[in-house]
């Protein structure tokens, strides 16, 4: 497979003031794609629903008790979203809040301005959807805004407002990759598999998943590339892990033969976080061959080798000193 296009782009950005909520925790549920996981429910209002779509994985920036919140959009009706989390997730009116600019009475499920508090009654603009409202200690939602000084609430107060101060909650939402993976192989494939020149940018997980184990599988130039550390051994071995373009090397253990799938037309780039001695074949049974002869490239921390094998040995293509 080569050239294959296999990233995810959801790609808006940052929408300010987009969706609002009443505080609280998640309810239990089974995750909407892997049967065995347990993930969170919540209701979350949608101040502008034309803007998200069901399937979409978005972040509520600043939702939860701990920061950021991710969800992926399950179900819409109307202006009202069913999200789910990856786990249980506490939604917190920390840093969500803003006061409205006047003071407001209420009687019943109306709510109206008072007018005495800032003389500017502005809920119609103030007030964009169906919003969370915290008055007096409780949460109300503002259901429906009939004019710049009154709305319908989804339920009275417990004791009616007199001249009190409001705040509504809203979050900012910004767009995340909706796709999980970008190819998955199964255990039973076989191979022989070629991956080149991929773009697998966006995924949310990885890549590759890679069930299949340690099949006659090639991965070259793909983005973002597939990184994995491997160390040579004390006797200069170092196995090279089945599937990636890139291999990060952390020890200083002298290399000198790869072993493992160096297939014919393998390419790999090794990292180097440390110095390390990368040696040259010189007949006794090694398979490195870098340029010149018996040579050693004493590889410094943030160096890189580039070898293309032909099945039994592999051959230097380049190298950045750094």
């Amino acid at each position: 497979m080569n050239g294959a296009r296999l990233s995810d782009y959801s790609g808006f950005g940052t929408r300010a003031d987009v969706a609002s909520f009443k505080p609280g925790t998640t309810t239990s549920t089974r995750c909407a794609y892997t049967a065995s996981t347990s993930c969170g429910l919540y209701t979350v209002s949608l101040l502008k629903p034309n803007e998200l779509q069901v399937g979409q994985h978005v972040t509520l920036e600043n939702a939860g008790a701990a920061g950021d919140v991710i969800v992926l959009i399950r179900d819409i009706v109307s202006d009202e979203a069913t999200v789910e989390t990856s786990s249980s997730i506490t939604f917190s009116e920390t840093g969500n809040t803003t006061n409205l600019a006047d003071c407001y009475d209420s009687s019943g499920t109306t709510l109206t301005c008072d007018g005495s508090c800032a003389g500017t009654c502005a809920l119609d603009t103030e007030i964009t959807g169906r919003t969370w409202i915290k008055g007096d200690g409780e949460w109300r939602q503002v259901v429906k805004v009939t004019s710049a000084t009154a709305g319908i609430l989804d339920a009275a107060f417990t004791a009616p407002l007199s001249n009190d101060t409001i705040a509504k909650l809203d979050v900012d939402v910004t767009s995340n990759a909706h796709q999980h993976k970008g190819m998955r192989l199964d255990s039973g494939v076989a191979g022989p598999l070629t991956v080149t020149d991929a773009d697998f940018t966006g995924n949310l997980t990885t890549p590759i998943d890679n069930q299949a184990g340690a099949l006659n599988f090639i991965v070259a130039n793909v983005q973002p590339p597939e990184v994995a550390t491997a160390n040579a051994d004390g006797s200069g071995n170092l196995a090279v892990p089945a599937r990636t373009s890139m291999i990060q090397v952390t020890s200083t253990n002298a290399i000198d033969t790869l072993t493992g799938p160096i297939y014919a037309g393998r390419v790999l780039t090794f990292l180097f976080t440390v110095a390390v001695s990368v040696d040259d074949s010189d007949g006794g049974g090694e398979n490195i061959m870098l340029a010149g002869a018996n040579v050693t490239f004493a590889a410094d921390a943030d160096d890189t080798l580039t070898v293309r094998c032909d099945g039994t040995s592999c051959f230097e293509t380049g190298r950045s000193v750094n």
